[in-house]
């Protein structure tokens, strides 16, 4: 569930995020009086980026209409288990859930996991335009596999 208000404008240039608000800790502190690294609740990717994953210049153009939002939570499976985050089934919205694997088994973050939201693209869109998700929707459905 979506504990802020997140609003999208799209700009000459693609989506903008329009305010952000920076995460501390999730649910990690409380459970495990570790203190996780902060983050954005929301954030696109960068063109440049190298870390955690480098983005190429020829796929730059194929995902820049897409934002990582967080979760706030801090997932941990045992051994020989995941998740599976992907979109709501039956629900119409102006954006979708990119489908994921999360090694929640092995793998246990410094921060939030966080989901991939695609935001429309060549669809009749205009300059001005927006999508907004409002507080408390869920954004994700996550899934135990």
């Amino acid at each position: 569930v979506n504990p802020f208000e997140l609003r999208f404008a799209l700009r000459e240039d693609g989506w903008e995020i329009d305010g952000v608000t920076e995460v501390a800790e999730g649910d990690m502190q409380s459970r495990t009086g570790v203190t996780p690294f902060p983050q954005d609740n929301c954030w696109p990717w960068d063109a440049n980026q190298i870390l955690p994953h480098r983005i190429s210049p020829h796929v730059f153009p194929e995902i820049k209409h897409q934002v990582k939002v967080s979760t706030y939570l801090f997932f941990q499976t045992p051994p020989g288990w995941a998740l599976l985050m992907t979109d709501i089934p039956n629900i119409r919205r102006d954006f979708r859930v990119v489908s994921a694997m999360l090694d929640t088994d092995w793998y246990f973050p410094a921060h939030p996991w966080h989901t991939v939201l695609e935001l429309p693209r060549g669809q009749g869109e205009r300059v001005g335009d927006e999508v907004v998700i409002e507080a408390g929707e869920q954004l994700c459905r996550v899934i135990p596999v």
